[in-house]
């Protein structure tokens, strides 16, 4: 397998169902344990802060390599 270089990525998924948020955060922390950089809305955001802002932030950010689930593609 190939190794890629992620200062940190970013996954970007669809609420639709509580086995599906489960499934993701298992992914994150699967990829936190081989040593991956996770930006996840669940773990970043606190309460006041605007998903807005912090969606725009992952986008924007040239060092943040982002994936997304189907649901949202």
């Amino acid at each position: 397998m190939q190794q890629i270089d992620v200062s940190k990525l970013f996954i970007s998924y669809s609420w639709s169902s509580s086995e599906h948020e489960e499934w993701v955060l298992e992914l994150a922390e699967n990829l936190i344990k081989d040593g991956i950089d996770i930006a996840l809305d669940k773990w970043e955001l606190r309460e006041g802060d605007d998903p807005i802002i912090f969606m725009e932030s992952m986008v924007n950010d040239p060092t943040i390599t982002r994936i997304a689930d189907k649901q949202l593609t």
